[in-house]
């Protein structure tokens, strides 16, 4: 009776050691799983940094680019409507010239009163 209860007893024991063995196996599984999960997590978080840095950077380019078309479209717009101002200006100039030099014309047509002859 002794020596089964001691073969029933080592038996107990392998069987408790077996599941302690296979308990720290699952352990060491368990935490190499948490170990590829954190890298895969550090390695995703690096991607989406990255891409928003990309995004960033797009966004920037993209802003300057409409500054600058803008900018350019001001600088057009100052540039036509200076030529246009200097365009009426000068128009302006010649219609002056134009009618100064047809007074000048119908003064030169009508006869001086100095030049009338006097009446005696």
């Amino acid at each position: 009776m002794a020596a089964l209860e001691k073969e029933k007893k080592k038996q107990w024991n392998e069987e408790q050691e077996r599941i302690r063995d296979a308990q720290k196996k699952l352990e060491k599984e368990k935490e190499k799983w948490e170990k590829e999960q954190a890298k895969f997590r550090e390695a995703h978080h690096k991607e989406e940094e990255k891409v928003k840095k990309m995004m960033i950077e797009r966004d920037r380019k993209l802003l300057k680019n409409a500054q600058n078309k803008k900018g350019k479209e001001e600088k057009e717009k100052r540039k036509s409507d200076q030529k246009e101002k200097s365009e009426a200006h000068k128009r302006k100039r010649i219609g002056i010239k134009r009618a100064q030099s047809s007074q000048t014309k119908q003064i030169a047509s009508k006869p001086s009163r100095s030049a009338a002859p006097k009446r005696r």
